[in-house]
Parts: C-alpha cells; structure tokens; sequence
C-alpha cells in the first residue's frame, strides 16, 4: 500500500503536505525558484513502495534534483536533465550530501544510512541520451509552453525568471506548443518502452496530453 501513514480525502486521494522545509534541509536553497518540483514526500514514498536498496532509479526530467532524494535511501540514481542550470544544482545537492551523508540521511531514512549510492548527473536532451541501465523510472513531464512565457496571466512576474531557467534550451519541451509537445512526449514514452517499471507524476494540467499517449 502507498503512503500508509498519510491521511486521505473521502475519495481515497493521499493527502502530502507540503514538502517545503524538507526541501530546505536537503537541497540548495536556490532549487525553491523552479516553478515545477516533484512533492518530495511522494517521491519518498513511491521509492520506499516500488524499489528496493540497491536498485538502480532513473530520472529523465531530472530538473532539481528531488528524484536524487533516493540515493540517502540506498538507491543509485541517474538524472538526465537538458538544462545546465539544474544539472548543476542537482551536482552541488550531491557534493554537499558526500560531505555530511549522516546529516542529510538522517532526515530521510536512518537505517540505510552508509549504504553505497551513487546519484549520476547527465546534462543532456532526454530524447538523445542514452537511457543508463534501470531498474525503475520516475519521472515527471514537463508543462506545456505555459510556463515558457509570461503572457496570459500563467506566471507572475517573480516567477518569470525562474520559469526562463526551466525552458532556456530550444530542444526544452516545455517551450512547445501543445501539438508539438504532444508529439515529443510520444517519442519519449516510445523510448522509455515497456520493459521497465515506471512511475510517472502527472499534474492535472497535463494529464491529456501526457497519459494518451500511454493509454
């Protein structure tokens, strides 16, 4: 059973709080500009349920770097991120966990801590890299071009700049309209294939456009 320990609504939905001081403890301070993260209580909960220590997950949205969470779990994490920005957070997150795993482990799981894991930071376009070996993919898909600009009210002006990191390359998916977004998340799920497990996190803003292509 997912999240047992969690609260639900009457429909059954899991009801996380927000992640926002475990957020500060384990990441640099800078990853709370990006207008997109991944709950990390989710995040937790679906490794704790769907992998196992020594498991091997993959991220191919990696963005800040929430997925790398795992690695205090004992699991070994690859994340593919087209941004450099990001990639870069994701190295510093990492290079300040070595420094102090107890710390940083504790706030997660305390019986795996000093268990080998190792987090992988790929800079690269998700639909040309090459997948590493996995043994389960999260992932969460970007938004639609409604994050890429600040016309029609999607953004406020201070999260503007935040949202121009999330989609500075041209190959970012995020600054696609719909139909093009459409056809490159196909390709992606095309690639992933259906010879690993997945977990995908999908907002309601994008559910249609991402899950029918699954379906």
């Amino acid at each position: 059973m997912l999240a047992p320990d969690y609260p639900r609504d009457d429909n059954g939905w899991i009801l996380f709080p927000r992640d926002t001081g475990l957020r500060r403890k384990l990441q640099p301070a800078e990853v709370m500009d990006h207008p997109a993260k991944m709950n990390m209580h989710l995040l937790i909960e679906i490794v704790k349920e769907f992998t196992q220590p020594g498991d091997t997950i993959t991220d191919i949205f990696g963005g800040v770097g929430t997925t790398g969470v795992a690695v205090l779990m004992g699991r070994n994490v690859n994340l593919i991120e087209i941004e450099q920005h990001f990639t870069d957070l994701q190295t510093k997150m990492y290079s300040n966990w070595k420094a102090d795993p107890f710390s940083y482990g504790s706030e997660i799981d305390q019986e795996r801590i000093g268990l080998p894991a190792n987090l992988m930071c790929i800079n690269g376009d998700n639909q040309r890299v090459a997948y590493p070996p996995t043994d389960h993919m999260i992932f969460s898909p970007p938004y639609a071009n409604d994050l890429a600009k600040l016309g029609g009210g999607a953004l406020t002006e201070q999260t503007q700049k935040a949202a121009d990191l999330y989609t500075a390359s041209k190959e970012n998916l995020g600054r696609k309209n719909e139909f093009f977004y459409r056809q490159a998340m196909g390709k992606v799920y095309d690639k992933v294939g259906l010879a690993v497990r997945l977990s995908i996190l999908i907002k309601q803003r994008v559910r249609l456009l991402s899950m029918m292509r699954i379906l």
